[in-house]
């Protein structure tokens, strides 16, 4: 199975026609949403072009975008997803509207735009749950090995990797086994607007069902490099990990993707589950 990410969807658009290849593609909500984001009046053509010949080649669309994942994740988080039914309603919009001004008005006469708003925030969303991830590690760390000695870390990490970087790797551990689920539940309660949900967090950490394998794993990565390299987290980078929450725990999934930023965190953790679309087309 190959997961097509945002950027190899602008790549294969029109170029897989090998039925059985096409059989094994599938893409998500995320992508498409990620494509639809930012759309200007310029390029409205190219991306509607892009939308309709993977909506017409009926592609395995997995819709629900990336809080729906992650609450499926926990099971005891009550939620009802309405935004993937308004990205549906909007890409309907799009291939019906010939033009970027018609698309506007369908939006507006249809009473999207105030979901189109929630929609608009899912970046920040994400966003702010990495941020939010990397701050508790790099405080836990801080207060297991000590501010100062963190501080010489940084400092020197090239001439004191052998010494320090397996101490950090060693704190790192420690908090990451629940200190990265219990981070993601606890910003996803407090993004769904779940009342009570301090009261029920030891419970909704009990329902975790596993299934974030993949994405715990990227973030992690992703998240230890940051404190190691006393780095803050990248702007659009919450939205980008959040890809490998489609790869669920299906070992035989590849990430399909031309960005540099996934190809690095595929590289670094599973260099065989990761694909360009190039190799995607010498398929066949």
């Amino acid at each position: 199975m190959f997961y097509l990410e945002t950027s190899s969807l602008r790549r294969l658009s029109g170029k897989i026609t090998n039925p059985e290849i096409l059989k094994k593609c599938f893409t998500s909500g995320l992508s498409i949403f990620e494509l639809l984001s930012g759309m200007t009046e310029e390029e409205y053509d190219k991306r509607r072009t892009i939308l309709k010949k993977f909506i017409d080649s009926e592609i395995n669309i997995i819709w629900a975008l990336p809080n729906e994942m992650l609450k499926n994740a926990f099971p005891d988080i009550s939620f009802t997803d309405v935004l993937s039914n308004t990205l549906r309603e909007i890409v309907q919009v799009v291939l019906e509207s010939a033009s970027f001004i018609k698309a506007n008005q369908m939006c507006g006469s249809s009473n999207l735009l105030a979901d189109l708003e929630s929609l608009a925030r899912l970046d920040e969303h994400l966003s702010g749950m990495l941020n939010s991830i990397y701050i508790h590690g790099s405080e836990f760390m801080k207060n297991q090995i000590g501010r100062n000695k963190l501080k010489a870390v940084y400092r020197f990490t090239k001439e004191l990797e052998s010494n320090f970087s397996d101490e950090l790797r060693v704190a790192f551990n420690a908090w990451r086994q629940w200190g990265i689920i219990s981070q993601i539940a606890i910003n996803l309660c407090m993004s769904l607007e779940i009342d009570g949900w301090e009261n029920q967090l030891e419970r909704i950490l009990n329902s975790y069902s596993g299934s974030l394998q993949f994405y715990y794993e990227a973030i992690s990565h992703y998240v230890e490099k940051m404190i190691m390299e006393d780095q803050i987290p990248g702007k659009n980078h919450g939205l980008d990990l959040s890809h490998f929450l489609y790869m669920e725990n299906n070992i035989t999934v590849k990430m399909v993707s031309d960005d540099k930023f996934i190809k690095g965190i595929c590289n670094g953790l599973w260099p065989r589950k990761y694909r360009s679309s190039k190799d995607i087309l010498d398929l066949g």
